[in-house]
């Protein structure tokens, strides 16, 4: 349990004024009792004895590390006395004495994700002296880096806002992004890393990737590396040719096509997703790599349309389809229509709109021309949070023609009759969904962006209407639809968008009446109703009344 030093035999006249356990530093009585050791002076007829225990772990005791969970304590012990003649004398031992103990415990490290911030709470264990705290390559010193502390005996807390230059990026989507913070404990002498940890926390996006209609990834404002003396013009993506676009600071951008720079592409359900990957990977030649320290990967996920690659998603994704022989230029409508009549559409000045909760919204698709000899059908429609048909935040509402099986509120298609409006109902489709909106899985809380409807059609002329699968206006599973190469002559084909439309709560429904901004004909309109409602209470009561005097009277 510790060393247990003994002197003597000492003449009875002499007095103890300090002694040292290492040899170097000196204590009186009291100090080293303070400090934790053991003092006793034994006398007997014509000599005393001066015993000393000091316990290991006590800062008189000196303690080196020694690998894995050994520790070593020494001690050189030395004392002094006061003679009879009141002149010092100091005794000292010639031989240091060693001995090894398994007790050291390592520090813990727990990492969590708040709001904004990456944090860490830290067991310091036993021996701390040892070694140093670092965040990734750095010491840690003060606030200075956006770092919150809070030091407490024996743990700590360690947090790191999302805005600091030591989160690091390691997985970023056009949705989320994946960042982490890393810290180490370091033995002092040799600085190799006796505990690490990384934490990694998912966040919102912060608009680092966008993944185009057009099939390009840009990814921008990455934070890959914590130390500025990283050479980021090194980074690559796969197809090491592939170098950053641009450096600044300690942030690097990449742009590069989807079907580039060695991307992957893998089919996942209804999705495409494309994954590439930044690194500082670096082949010599055909036997050596130098290792990689740092790697952020890249990922844009599209809704998958009739089995067809991205690229010929693309090339029609935002623009009207392009016309067949003889039928004139083609454009694409898709209306929220006020009424379940479908007789008139929110004008686009009035966007966007706001609904409730599982409201019904009431969609209408068209395509504007003359010509009686095409017809529109729906092969998807779905839902996205943001204007982005390609976000990969979706809600499917049709799907290869059918209504959507994935809920219980489902689609309701809708026959479109001639009406004055309606000259040519081949021309129309129509089909009304409930409100919905999405939820952040960690926080369960909704995400307050507006809703954008997304709708991908056919539009097939008298001879494909005749002879292809795809314009029997029948739901047609997408197991049915696999081998389709290209689209036969006389289809055509494209993506339309609706408005944008933003949830409303039931409080703020209730108290819209009190708008300062709601039309006064709204209010005249409830007041009047209430007032009528209780002139009709008022009569009721009155008849009651009079019907029982007449009664009695009789």
């Amino acid at each position: 349990m510790g060393f247990n030093v003994t002197y003597g035999p000492i003449p009875l006249d002499y007095i103890v004024s300090s002694i040292s356990i290492d040899g170097n530093v000196s204590y009186s009585l009291t100090d080293i009792a303070e400090q934790g050791a053991n003092v006793a002076i034994i006398k007997d007829v014509h000599f005393q004895y001066v015993s000393v225990f000091a316990k290991y772990g006590t800062p008189v005791v000196p303690r080196k590390y020694i690998g894995g969970t050994s520790s070593q304590y020494s001690t050189t012990p030395a004392f002094q006395f006061l003679n009879s003649e009141r002149t010092e004398e100091t005794v000292k031992e010639t031989k240091t004495h060693t001995y090894n103990r398994s007790d050291v415990v390592f520090p813990v490290l727990h990492g969590s994700c708040g709001d904004k911030r990456i944090c860490f709470n830290v067991s310091k264990g036993n021996a701390e002296e040892f070694w140093s705290f670092y965040v990734w390559e750095f010491p840690l010193i003060g606030t200075q880096r956006g770092y919150f502390y809070r030091d407490h005996g024996p743990y700590f807390w360690l947090c790191v806002g999302i805005q600091s230059p030591d989160i690091l990026h390691r997985s970023v989507t056009e949705d989320s992004r994946v960042m982490a913070l890393g810290v180490s404990f370091r033995d002092s002498v040799t600085g190799k890393a006796v505990v690490e940890a990384e934490q990694l926390c998912t966040f919102l996006t912060g608009g680092e990737l966008v993944c185009t209609a057009t099939g390009e990834m840009k990814a921008h404002a990455l934070r890959i590396a914590a130390s500025p003396a990283v050479d980021l013009h090194s980074l690559s993506l796969r197809d090491p040719r592939c170098g950053p676009s641009e450096v600044t600071d300690n942030l690097t951008s990449f742009e590069f096509a989807v079907n580039t720079c060695g991307t992957t592409k893998e089919v996942l359900g209804d999705y495409v997703v494309y994954e590439n990957e930044i690194s500082n990977k670096v082949t010599v030649n055909d036997n050596i790599t130098r290792p990689t320290l740092y790697k952020v990967t890249l990922l844009c996920q599209y809704l998958r349309t009739d089995q067809r690659s991205l690229e010929l998603i693309n090339k029609h994704a935002l623009s009207p389809p392009k016309p067949a022989l003889g039928q004139g230029q083609l454009t694409l409508s898709l209306d929220i229509m006020r009424d379940p009549g479908y007789t008139t559409p929110y004008p686009k000045e009035e966007f966007p709109i706001t609904k409730l909760l599982r409201d019904p919204l009431f969609v209408e698709v068209s395509v504007l021309s003359d010509d009686p000899g095409i017809e529109l059908f729906l092969k998807d429609c779905w839902g996205t949070l943001g204007a982005d048909p390609s976000s990969t935040l979706m809600w499917p509402v049709i799907k290869d023609s059918c209504e959507f099986k994935g809920d219980k509120y489902n689609t309701v298609f809708h026959q479109v009759k001639p009406t004055r409006r309606v000259q040519l109902p081949g021309h129309y489709k129509r089909f009304d969904v409930k409100m919905f909106t999405f939820v952040d899985m960690q926080s369960k809380q909704l995400l307050d962006r507006e809703i954008y409807f997304h709708c991908a059609v056919i539009i097939c002329d008298a001879q494909a209407l005749s002879s292809d699968q795809a314009c029997s206006g029948a739901c047609i599973p997408g197991k049915q639809r696999r081998g389709r190469g290209a689209w036969p002559r006389g289809v055509q084909h494209g993506i339309v968008s609706s408005g944008g439309i933003s949830l409303q709560s039931p409080a703020d429904a209730a108290t819209s009446l009190l708008d300062p901004d709601t039309p006064s004909w709204l209010i005249i309109v409830s007041v009047t109703g209430l007032l009528a409602c209780l002139a009709f209470m008022v009569y009721a009561y009155w008849r009651l009344k009079l019907k029982k005097r007449n009664s009695n009277k009789v």
